[in-house]
């Protein structure tokens, strides 16, 4: 299989993660101070087409260049600043993101944000969890759990969006 084949999948594994059921247990391995960045960085529609719009531009690169799969590798298993120093050190990347009018901190805060509000949305949705359990126990932010739960069907829509775009392998 090829790399670029990998880092496709790799990149529609993480949105379709950052909006449908995953365990919380993958957001534990994320420091509490990571946690908290993520869990204050309030999503919007705009800035969470944003941040597809980046994971797509990245994936376009990608196509381009077959190295961008190792060097984004680490998106979503590192420290945040550490996610944040591998893409300000990648040139294509930076301008891939930057084109959607995020910085790479921006990025990366979308994705842990998304990621931990769109799990706790689907575990609260289940009967798995309450809101305030999810709110309270892995500390998700209140506003992001209610952007999912209130905006779910045009998250789903993005989403799809972003899969019908992306670069096929």
């Amino acid at each position: 299989m090829s790399k670029l084949s990998n880092l496709a999948r790799a990149l529609v594994r993480s949105v379709w993660i950052a909006c449908l059921t995953v365990p919380l247990a993958a957001a534990s391995a994320q420091s509490p101070e990571d946690l908290k960045a993520y869990s204050d960085y309030k999503l919007t529609l705009e800035n969470y087409q944003q941040y597809l719009d980046a994971a797509l531009n990245l994936a376009n690169v990608a196509v381009m260049d077959p190295q961008v799969a190792e060097r984004l590798n680490i998106m979503g298993t590192e420290p945040l600043a550490e996610q944040v120093k591998q893409l300000d050190g990648f040139p294509e990347a930076r301008a891939a993101i930057a084109k959607t009018g995020l910085t790479t901190r921006d990025f990366v805060l979308a994705q842990g944000a998304a990621l931990q509000a769109g799990k706790a949305h689907s575990l609260v949705k289940s009967g798995k969890l309450t809101a305030d359990r999810a709110i309270k126990k892995p500390g998700v932010s209140r506003a992001n759990l209610e952007f999912f739960q209130k905006n779910e069907a045009r998250i789903s829509r993005l989403v799809q969006d972003y899969v019908e775009r992306r670069p096929k392998t």
